[in-house]
Parts: C-alpha cells; sequence; structure tokens
C-alpha cells in the first residue's frame, strides 16, 4: 500500500467512526424523549384541573331524617322519658316542639305509667286530655303517628296504646284531631278502636267515619 492510500484509508475510517457516534447519540435522545412524551399527555388530563386535596370543599351530605336527639333532655320529676316514643314536631300549633312521653321509673318493659305531653323550649305547653280513657297506671304508648286525619291541612295524632302488662295487654287508643289551637279527643270514639292494634287500622277507620272524630 501506497503512502498516499494508506491516508486515504485513515480518513475513511475517522468518517466513518464518527457517523456512527453520532447515529447512536440520536438514538438514545429519541428513547430519553419518550418518557417526557407520556408524561405531557398525563398533564393534559382532566384531573389534573382539581385543586390540591386540602384546598377542596368537601361535599356535605343531606338527611331528612328528624333528629330526635334534641328532645332528649327533658326531665319531668319522679317520672322518666321514654326515648323510644319521643320525637321533634314542626307543625300548627306547636312549631318547634316535642311530643315527650314519660313513664313510671320503676317499669320499662313495658314503660308502665306513661304519661305525653308537647314541651317547646324545654316547658311543658300542652298535656293530651283523656289519655288511656282517664287512667294510665298500667298502661303504655306502643306507637305514635302524626298526620292530617281529616284533610284540613292540620296534622293529628294517633297514639297506639296499651294497658294491663305484657301477659295480658289489652288496647287503648287514642285518636287527637288538631283544631288549629289544641288537640281535642273524643272518649267514646277511642273506644271504638279498641280492636286495632296498628297505625294504619286506626287511620282507616277514622277517615272513613271522621264524623266520630270531629268536635
Amino acid at each position: 500500500m501506497t503512502k498516499l492510500g494508506f491516508i486515504f484509508f485513515i480518513l475513511l475510517f475517522f468518517i466513518f467512526s464518527a457517523c456512527s457516534v453520532q447515529f447512536n447519540q440520536t438514538n438514545n435522545n429519541s428513547a430519553a424523549t419518550k418518557p417526557e412524551n407520556n408524561n405531557s399527555a398525563k398533564n393534559d388530563s382532566p384531573n389534573t384541573n382539581l385543586a390540591p386535596i386540602e384546598d377542596r370543599t368537601p361535599i356535605k351530605e343531606q338527611s331528612e331524617t328528624a333528629d330526635n336527639s334534641s328532645c332528649y333532655g327533658l326531665k319531668r320529676k319522679d317520672l322518666f322519658l321514654d326515648k323510644k316514643q319521643t320525637f321533634t314536631i314542626d307543625f300548627k300549633p306547636f312549631e318547634k316542639s316535642c311530643f315527650a312521653t314519660f313513664h313510671d321509673p320503676e317499669f320499662d318493659n313495658p314503660a308502665l305509667g306513661s304519661q305525653f305531653f308537647i314541651y317547646k323550649d324545654g316547658k311543658e305547653v300542652f298535656k293530651f286530655p283523656e289519655q288511656f280513657g282517664g287512667a294510665n297506671t298500667t298502661c303504655w304508648v306502643d306507637a305514635v303517628s302524626f298526620e292530617d286525619l281529616n284533610n284540613d291541612q292540620l296534622k293529628d295524632v294517633i297514639v297506639v296504646g296499651k294497658c294491663g302488662g305484657k301477659s295480658d295487654d289489652y288496647n287503648e287508643n287514642m285518636v287527637y284531631i288538631n283544631n288549629g289551637k289544641e288537640f281535642v279527643t273524643n272518649a267514646d270514639s277511642n273506644a271504638e278502636t279498641m280492636d286495632f292494634s296498628k297505625i294504619g287500622q286506626i287511620r282507616d277507620f277514622v277517615k272513613k267515619k271522621p264524623e266520630l272524630f270531629s268536635k
């Protein structure tokens, strides 16, 4: 090989080596940019528009269930509050009040000696008349309902009452009609419901014979 040929061969070697290095760098750079492109796609996601977790305002769940616990602090001398038969009420003429049932503290299963009232701001504002036919010593409240029984847009009260103790109990139900000023009842009409032990049965009877309960 001549000297000139040798020099030409060396030049070709360096040129080929330079091209190979440049090609490898180009491939490496291309591979390195792929994760950046994936991140960019993620950044375009709608989730990135959310505020930081600590800045987000939580959505409050709203419950329509009445909170009867606001009436559970009521007290009456020598009687215990029956929480199972104590309820918040909010209708005329006793808005923002409590239907409160108390009983003899010596008996709670059943809650004998029951009496029921309406309280407002912690004070008695109404005592229901003719409770359990006038004798409540061995009686208790089994269920209560507040509904318009005579279509006058005023809520009335049904009290499913029982007397006599567990082994020999009998029904002593009461229907109280709301006249816009107070609740009134008719002891003779209430006696007509003694065969019933359910709210629905008493409701149906009153609606079929409303004249018995009007005063």
